[in-house]
């Protein structure tokens, strides 16, 4: 997102001025950002440190990683409620079959 940004400020200088420009981006920049919603959840009281519990590590039902047959895992992550309809639509669950989409349980 940080190189992206840059990039394109980059570009638009270069466009306005014809000068060249030095793009400085660090992953722990953006890494650090990216930990905002983490830290947010957790002082919420939404986050725990108990792996497998939370809604992004595999602590919910439409977010999880799986070993597939050749010993590779696959990701899931039908979070919003149009994607898990789709996952549920392909899977050919009918989702009034199971506990609702909240229950952790």
């Amino acid at each position: 997102m940080f190189l992206a940004f840059g990039a394109l400020c980059a570009l638009w200088e270069a466009r306005n001025s014809s000068q060249g420009q030095v793009v400085d981006t660090a992953m722990v920049d953006g890494t650090a950002t990216l930990m905002s919603l983490f830290c947010k959840l957790r002082g919420l009281g939404q986050w725990n440190e108990a792996r497998g519990t939370n809604s992004l590590d595999g602590g919910a039902p439409w977010y999880g990683t799986d070993r597939a047959s050749d010993d590779r895992y696959i990701a899931v992550g039908a979070i919003e409620e149009p994607f898990w309809q789709a996952l549920m639509s392909g899977l050919e669950i009918v989702p009034h079959s199971l506990p609702p989409r909240s229950d952790r349980a």
